[in-house]
């Protein structure tokens, strides 16, 4: 048997007690609002109580990555060794082998996957400490199967220096607010 209040939804009434009171068969009784969850969510949020965003994964279960989880979560990459790129890739189901650069000058490091597929799209990470052609920024440059090559400079615009004929996906490094 329900209780017909509103205030106490979830309070069974299981059987009377010894004093011919009602007992509860839950331990203490839990107050519900009236209104419904979708109305609340409904509402925007003020100015100063907006919940910080949860951040999103950048690699699926699966190991699969996209430009909007990279675009979400840019500075995953920046910053950290090319043997923690390495063991993240490993955790997500990727067989690596690091290798140099081609390219005589060139201070890159390539980490090559063997093993890409639909769902493990990323073919290469090339991890670059800066150079003089993109004025002394570092960036990371990932190769996928499906969405092409996405960019991540460690710097703002003004700091990168490009081209032009540049094909892949630029994301730079967010500026913080002051």
């Amino acid at each position: 048997m329900k209780s017909n209040s509103p205030l106490f939804a979830n309070f069974t009434v299981s059987k009377k007690a010894n004093n011919g009171d009602i007992a509860p068969s839950v331990a203490s009784p839990v107050a519900v609002s009236t209104k419904s969850a979708k109305s609340r969510l409904k509402k925007p949020l003020g100015k100063h109580s907006r919940k910080r965003k949860t951040k999103r994964p950048i690699f699926t279960r699966k190991g699969h990555v996209t430009p909007r989880s990279i675009s979400a979560r840019r500075e995953f990459f920046l910053g950290k060794s090319v043997a923690r790129i390495e063991h993240e890739l490993k955790t997500h189901g990727y067989d690596v082998v690091r290798r140099g650069s081609k390219y005589k000058n060139s201070k890159a490091t390539i980490i090559l996957t063997l093993n890409s597929s639909k769902h493990r799209n990323i073919k290469q990470i090339q991890i670059s400490p800066g150079s003089k052609r993109h004025g002394n920024v570092p960036y990371v440059k990932i190769s996928t199967s499906d969405y092409g090559k996405i960019k991540i400079i460690g710097a703002d615009k003004k700091a990168y220096k490009t081209d032009g004929k540049e094909k892949a996906i630029i994301l730079y490094r967010r500026v913080k607010k002051k």
